[in-house]
């Protein structure tokens, strides 16, 4: 029997549509720093995304003063690990909010429930890659 013989084969009919983003998301955390685009050095915020595409990014924060259509820009470190990326590697575009869901009663490390709030950032521009 050939590789070719045991392979699934799947349709059109076999995929849930109801996904309807553009861009495959990998469940990621990268240290991400951002800013308002009008204001690229004042108010930086660090956190950690969630999860990144080619398309955006999605991150958690306590900050609430993020609105929908605000225009960041966004940083994102790579982290080290395989030798494809030098150590400092540095991935940056501008992005606009197009998302703000308040996630109620997560608790913390702690155990301590706060409001937080789940942010999807959409790519403005091409990501650059600084090494």
């Amino acid at each position: 029997m050939s590789d070719w013989e045991s392979i699934d084969v799947v349709t059109n009919k076999d995929i849930d549509i109801s996904e309807k983003r553009k861009h495959r998301r990998l469940d990621v955390r990268m240290p991400l720093e951002y800013s308002p685009a009008d204001e690229p050095h004042a108010n930086v915020s660090n956190n950690v995304t969630i999860n990144v595409s080619t398309g955006g990014l999605y991150f958690e924060t306590a900050d609430s003063h993020l609105q929908l259509g605000d225009d960041l820009n966004i940083n994102l470190a790579v982290p080290p690990g395989d030798t494809r990326f030098p150590p400092h590697a540095r991935i940056s575009s501008t992005g606009r909010v197009v998302r703000v869901q308040e996630i109620k009663n997560r608790p913390n490390h702690d155990k301590v429930a706060f409001a937080r709030y789940g942010i999807a950032a959409q790519f403005q521009k091409p990501l650059k890659l600084a090494l």
